[in-house]
C-alpha cells in the first residue's frame, strides 16, 4: 500500500507527495498516518486552540460528512423542485391561449352542434365562422399568465371557458335549443 498523508481539515486521503488535499483544498503540513493506520487529527474551536485529538480510521467519514451529505441532498431536492416548478410554469405561460384559439374552439363547437341533417351541417359550416367571430367579439378574456378565463354573454345566454395548456374546458354552456323544447 502506497503511503498516503491525511488531511487536517477533512480527514480525506491523499497521495503522500500532495502539498494540497485533493478533496477541500487545505495545505497538507501535519497530515500523518500512523503505523496502526489510523490518524491523529487536531479538532480547533473557534479562536484556533487545538481541542481534543482523536484517530480517524482509514475510510472512516469525518463527523460532519453526513451532515454535509443531508444538506447536500435537500439543496439538491430544493434545486431540482424550483427547475420543474420554473418549467412548468414556463409551459403553462407558453401555451396559454389567445383569443383566436378561442374563436377556433368556439368555430368547431358550432360545427359539432350542427351535426345532424345536412341543411343543419351545411349552415354550421357556413354561418360558423361568422358566428365564432361574432361571440369572439363579445368576449371577455382574463389573462392571468399562466391560464385565461373566457366569458361570452349574449342576452341572457352565458358561455365559461378555462384556457389552459392550448386547450379550453367549459365552465357554463348556455342551454342548448333542443333542451329547451
Amino acid at each position: 500500500m502506497a503511503d498516503q498523508r491525511f488531511c487536517d481539515a477533512c480527514g480525506k486521503p491523499n497521495r503522500e507527495q500532495a502539498r494540497f488535499c485533493g478533496y477541500c483544498g487545505q495545505l497538507l503540513e501535519n497530515g500523518t498516518l500512523k503505523k496502526d493506520g489510523s490518524f491523529q487529527k487536531a479538532r480547533e474551536l473557534g479562536r484556533g486552540a487545538p481541542h481534543d485529538h482523536y484517530p480517524l480510521q482509514i475510510g472512516e467519514p469525518a463527523l460532519n460528512e453526513s451532515y454535509q451529505g443531508s444538506t447536500v441532498s435537500k439543496t439538491i431536492k430544493l434545486l431540482s423542485f424550483i427547475i420543474v416548478m420554473v418549467a412548468l410554469l414556463g409551459l403553462l405561460a407558453y401555451t396559454n391561449p389567445t383569443l383566436e384559439s378561442y374563436e377556433s374552439f368556439v368555430h368547431q363547437k358550432i360545427i359539432q352542434e350542427a351535426q345532424g341533417n345536412d341543411v343543419n351541417q351545411a349552415l354550421g359550416y357556413f354561418l360558423g365562422g361568422f358566428a365564432s367571430r361574432f361571440l369572439a367579439s363579445q368576449t371577455i378574456r382574463k389573462d392571468y399568465i399562466f391560464l385565461s378565463i373566457y366569458e361570452t354573454n349574449i342576452g341572457d345566454e352565458h358561455l365559461k371557458a378555462l384556457g389552459i395548456l392550448k386547450n379550453f374546458i367549459l365552465l357554463e354552456t348556455p342551454r342548448s335549443p333542443k333542451a329547451q323544447n
